[in-house]
């Protein structure tokens, strides 16, 4: 085992050497377009020593050290420093490469919880400076309510969908495989399965991914958008509009609001099957 420390420690004095050199490289690497043309690099792209993961290796190493040496009672090479105790667990790790300076996540601190926004980087995330991959992955109908979505809606709308999408499950399926302009004027409204890429990209937990699909194999109904503010301020304007300028009620409104959401369906179906919408999609 002190073969294997000794030959830690030599990569880790290599690394080290390779990324001191770094500076002199990039400056090399400025001498201007000309003094190029006469130069040996031919190498015009991206240095493998400028990425993340590389600078991460000597963290690496270090802590590859000192856990041969802790475990087999070896004596610790003196290049190596002490670790860090927010080092010590898989948490701090992630914390202290999350707050990299050419990280592309927002900055985080470790707290007993776990990993923490700081004022920076709530400010980045606001900004849209920096931002994680993916904040949800699961299904976009049960999602978490938002701060702008009314939550008694939410739950009503996922219950009365969930009831449709059961009930009239093969109904929605073989009215979004139509070839024929109805199938065109349902596929307006009814959201699209899962596609093969989408599952793949699917992560969490085996239960939450088969209650993801199980859900999400078929055409389905969505009317989770009701359930804004904004929407709901915007129905709520246009329904004094219609009760000042066209003296309509309640049930007037309701047949406005119909129509043109019929209208707008056979519009959008009629531009698709104009521009060649494919025939028939394959679930």
């Amino acid at each position: 085992m002190q073969r294997v420390v000794d030959q830690l420690s030599l990569a880790l004095d290599t690394v080290r050497q390779q990324q001191q050199a770094k500076p002199a490289v990039c400056t090399n690497k400025r001498q201007g377009f000309f003094a190029s043309l006469f130069s040996g690099d031919s190498d015009t792209g991206r240095s493998p020593f400028s990425s993340p993961e590389y600078k991460r290796l000597p963290a690496h190493l270090e802590q590859a050290i000192h856990n041969f040496c802790n475990i087999f009672m070896i004596t610790k090479p003196s290049t190596v420093p002490e670790v860090d105790q927010m080092l010590n667990s898989s948490i701090g790790e992630d914390s202290r490469f999350l707050t990299e300076s050419d990280s592309l996540y927002p900055e985080c601190i470790t707290t007993a919880n776990g990993l923490k926004l700081t004022n920076l980087g709530r400010r980045q995330l606001l900004n849209r400076e920096r931002k994680f991959e993916e904040f949800y992955t699961g299904d976009p109908d049960i999602q978490p309510v938002r701060s702008y979505e009314n939550t008694t809606m939410v739950r009503l709308l996922f219950h009365f969908c969930t009831f449709l999408n059961s009930y009239f499950e093969a109904e929605l399926t073989e009215l979004y495989q139509r070839a024929t302009f109805v199938g065109r004027f349902a596929r307006v409204y009814l959201q699209p399965p899962v596609s093969p890429e989408q599952q793949r990209r699917q992560v969490g937990s085996p239960n939450s991914k088969h209650s993801y699909l199980a859900r999400s194999h078929q055409p389905r109904v969505s009317l989770r958008f009701l359930a804004s503010y904004r929407t709901l301020a915007h129905l709520g304007l246009a329904y004094l509009l219609a009760v000042l300028v066209l003296g309509c009620g309640t049930a007037g409104f309701l047949m406005l609001v119909l129509s043109a959401v019929i209208l707008y369906g056979l519009c959008l179906a009629s531009v698709r099957t104009i521009t060649g919408e494919p025939a028939c999609l394959q679930l």
